[in-house]
């Protein structure tokens, strides 16, 4: 066992539950658990975790991820920086705080642009990381520039919008994991009156109610595919319904009769339980349609 004292890192925890950083709810302990609340704490805990070679995983809200029961043999990191301020036309973000409340925040400052990510669950930096959005809006549209902890190089970097590389669920930040989001800036419009704008909200909350399940879940499991389905685009979650697995159990995990695209834990579900549900939807979806679907959640 390393000596947490004496590299001077005496908030890292041990043998902390993942389950309950999940919006799964399912995952077995982290050997060690960091909460980061600032950057020289973040700085310190990375360089600890490279200079005794223990991996890392940095986590944000957990509502996009499905923990092993077998818990994470290395350093998980929490990242609570969620400071939100509007200056001007812009709103200065950190990568910790609740997309909901961004979205909060710009309303309250009148401030338009985002109201379309309003009710995607989940942190700021975790919906950067993978675009989040839907058809009208995408998060990555709205940076103007951000600050990024580069782990290889130990300092902080500024972003542009354009060195973020965005595509469909897509950025750098998937790709490297060794680029952190720290903060953003976003810009947006500022107008005089936004009862058209709290209306959207309104009517987006009211649709999702409708929608989607409001169970253990971390949201969507897969991603649309690009491929065509006869000529014409089709959903992860139609293709999942057609296939016939709406309601499909495996042990205490379900496909959502709500929403196919949406998994559920039905109570205690363990990882593999998820998994097998994932991989028979994969299978069957490609037996019946050719097409191959891809996780949009991150499998840990």
């Amino acid at each position: 066992m390393i000596n947490l004292e004496k590299v001077k890192c005496e908030d890292i925890k041990n043998n902390i539950s993942l389950k309950n950083f999940s919006s799964f709810k399912i995952g077995g302990n982290a050997k060690y658990f960091y909460e980061a609340k600032t950057i020289l704490g973040l700085k310190k805990t990375l360089n600890w975790a490279i200079k005794n070679k223990i991996k890392y995983f940095i986590l944000g809200g957990g509502s996009n991820v499905l923990f092993s029961d077998n818990g994470f043999d290395g350093l998980v990191i929490r990242l609570n920086f969620n400071k939100i301020k509007a200056v001007g036309k812009k709103i200065y973000t950190e990568s910790g705080a609740n997309l909901g409340l961004i979205v909060g925040t710009a309303l309250k400052n009148r401030l338009v642009g985002i109201e379309d990510l309003s009710g995607i669950p989940g942190t700021f930096g975790g919906a950067v990381r993978g675009n989040a959005g839907i058809k009208t809006c995408w998060i990555g549209d709205k940076i103007e520039s951000a600050k990024i902890f580069d782990v290889t190089k130990n300092k902080i970097i500024t972003f542009q919008k354009k060195d973020f590389k965005f595509g469909y669920r897509e950025s750098i930040l998937k790709k490297y994991k060794t680029l952190i989001l720290i903060s953003a800036i976003l810009k947006l419009k500022r107008i005089k009156d936004i009862t058209s704008a709290t209306s959207r909200v309104k009517e987006l909350a009211l649709k999702r109610v409708k929608s989607q399940p409001h169970e253990l879940s971390a949201g969507c499991i897969f991603m649309n595919p690009t491929k065509k389905y006869k000529g014409k685009a089709t959903s992860a979650g139609e293709l999942i319904d057609k296939a016939g697995l709406k309601g499909k159990r495996l042990g205490n995990a379900e496909i959502s009769n709500i929403h196919a695209n949406f998994f559920i834990n039905k109570g205690n579900a363990s990882s593999m339980d998820m998994l097998a549900l994932i991989d028979l939807a994969k299978s069957e979806v490609y037996k019946k349609f050719k097409i191959r679907l891809v996780e949009e959640i991150e499998i840990v």
